[in-house]
């Protein structure tokens, strides 16, 4: 026995050697997949599960056109087969070929194949359209993200001027991609991004848990808003913030007063826009509204005005109102 673990005392010194030295590393390689797939399936998985079912539904239609085109051919080659056995003239070859239409067979054959043909072309179709309105997304992304965006929005400017936002709870009207609620979200208690494109709502959702630590991506909450209706509860939010957006809001001293209802007494509304055309995207220079159009609208949905600021930005004015 003694021999025995003598001989054998080495081996398992080797094995324990390799043990402690690989299972640790393994270890923290499979914590870092399973915080990977965590993220993914949180995030990515059910736009993957819809891509995948597309692509499936494409392939089985092809493969249902290229079945029903082989059996219509298999027909036709029997049916040339039998003229040229029968030797049948031209005249009872139609005939022939009449009767073997109303086979069931070859109706089945055919009803297949318009049906293959018809969800292939609508396959072909809907991803056609899916890669337009993504590779459309993609580009208004980047007009809504320039390179050099942090240069003349200045966004610490615009913080500066909403003061201390510790345990605030502030709303992002028209956040796009979360530019502003991304950087809202770890100096104040909570930020609302309040959008009214699902399409940025996805896309701030996925940003959040991809550039905010887990903590701080909790307080960014998304809200898939209507045109005319912020979706906020009475007394919700201390603040609200409005960049870049409200020239689109069609009736806007309306869409003022709600905001108000969601403010807090002495919650403030800040909106920052464009008093230049310089920088506004092609085709959406009918959007602008002058400051002092701005100041009238505050008025009449029962704001008190604080503040006119049209230098502190090189393109945009800034206007701050509070509630009375």
């Amino acid at each position: 026995c003694s021999l025995r673990s003598r001989l054998f005392a080495p081996y398992v010194a080797f094995i324990c050697f390799l043990r402690s030295r690989l299972c640790a590393p393994t270890s923290r390689l499979f914590a870092s997949f399973g915080r990977v797939y965590l993220l993914l399936r949180r995030v990515y998985l059910l736009p993957l599960v819809a891509v995948i079912c597309s692509y499936v539904a494409f392939i089985c239609s092809y493969v249902a056109f290229i079945c029903s085109y082989v059996a219509f051919i298999c027909f036709l080659r029997r049916v040339y087969v039998n003229l040229l056995l029968n030797n049948i003239n031209s005249s009872k070859a139609i005939w022939f070929f009449v009767s073997c239409s109303m086979d069931k067979r070859f109706f089945s054959i055919v009803v297949l194949l318009a049906l293959s043909v018809v969800l292939f072309c609508a396959s072909c179709t809907t991803a056609q359209k899916d890669t337009t309105i993504e590779n459309n997304f993609d580009e208004l992304v980047k007009t809504y993200e320039p390179k050099d965006r942090d240069v003349w929005q200045k966004p610490d400017v615009i913080f500066n001027i909403l003061g201390d936002m510790r345990g605030k709870t502030i709303a992002d009207v028209g956040a796009g991609t979360g530019y502003f609620s991304i950087r809202l979200a770890p100096k104040s208690a909570k930020v609302l991004a309040l959008e009214i494109d699902s399409r940025f709502v996805k896309y701030i959702d996925s940003v959040k848990m991809a550039v905010l630590e887990p903590e701080i991506a909790a307080k960014l909450e998304t809200r898939l808003v209507g045109k005319l209706d912020p979706k906020l509860k009475p007394n919700e939010v201390d603040d609200i913030l409005i960049v870049n957006t409200f020239g689109y809001i069609k009736d806007k001293v309306t869409y003022l007063e709600r905001l108000q209802k969601g403010l807090k007494p002495g919650g403030r509304i800040l909106i920052v826009d464009y008093r230049k055309a310089s920088k506004v995207k092609k085709g959406f220079a009918n959007y602008l509204v002058t400051y002092q159009a701005v100041e009238k609208m505050l008025e009449q949905a029962g704001f008190k005005r604080l503040l006119t600021d049209n230098y502190s930005l090189d393109y945009q004015y800034v206007i701050m109102g509070e509630k009375k």
